[in-house]
């Protein structure tokens, strides 16, 4: 299903529009994940561990999951979800999955158990009002930033966050040596909201306020 937002153009003046993603796209968006994000704790969790994030958040009903191709290959991605504590509690169902994959994690990076430990309780904090959405992920090729296609994605998950009659969409990023991440959201209308740490993490929150209409 192709979103009804603008069109965009690429510097070789191919139209590009952003589409609900699927199952068979799965693979492609946990490469693009590995590639975007080489320093996150879901990355070092391994290429397996991504697949299986990704198809717990394209397989939860509440969730939004966009992506941009051209030629059947993948630009760019953005996937969040509405009612993160029961997206959260949806993925854990998924355990005899993800034990396995946790496990192998381990042993191949055995720093990873703090991290683990501390992402678990930051999961296990979340408190969201359910007219609120997670933007929580967004990642375009690097040889195709800077050509519009994050802000497309952006425009198309708003839309439909909007269609779903949520009130907030809301994200974390990094505050640290994050600078054209930080201003790319406030740009967009995106309000920061606080600043905290996670773990050794400098933490920023955005929120952005839906027009919603009847």
């Amino acid at each position: 299903m192709t979103v009804n937002c603008n069109m965009i153009m690429n510097s070789n003046q191919v139209k590009l529009d952003s589409q609900l993603a699927q199952l068979e796209d799965l693979e492609a968006i946990a490469y693009l994940h590995m590639k975007a994000f080489p320093n996150f704790f879901l990355t070092a969790m391994g290429l397996s561990f991504v697949r299986e994030y990704y198809r717990a958040v394209l397989e939860f009903p509440d969730s939004i999951a966009m992506v941009i191709q051209r030629e059947n290959k993948l630009l760019g991605f953005i996937v969040g979800f509405g009612n993160p504590e029961a997206f959260y509690d949806f993925y854990r169902k998924r355990r005899l999955r993800l034990v396995g994959l946790t496990f192998w994690a381990i042993i191949r990076k055995p720093y990873l158990i703090k991290r683990i430990l501390l992402n678990f309780r930051r999961v296990s904090d979340i408190k969201t009002p359910e007219s609120d959405i997670e933007l929580s992920s967004l990642a375009v090729t690097p040889d195709e930033q800077g050509r519009g296609i994050g802000t497309k994605l952006i425009q198309s998950f708003l839309q439909i966050a909007t269609e779903r009659k949520y009130q907030n969409v809301y994200l974390t990023t990094d505050s640290q040596s994050n600078d054209s991440v930080n201003y790319f959201y406030s740009k967009l209308g995106f309000i920061l909201e606080e600043s905290f740490l996670s773990g050794s993490r400098q933490m920023n929150r955005y929120r952005k306020t839906l027009k919603i209409t009847n």
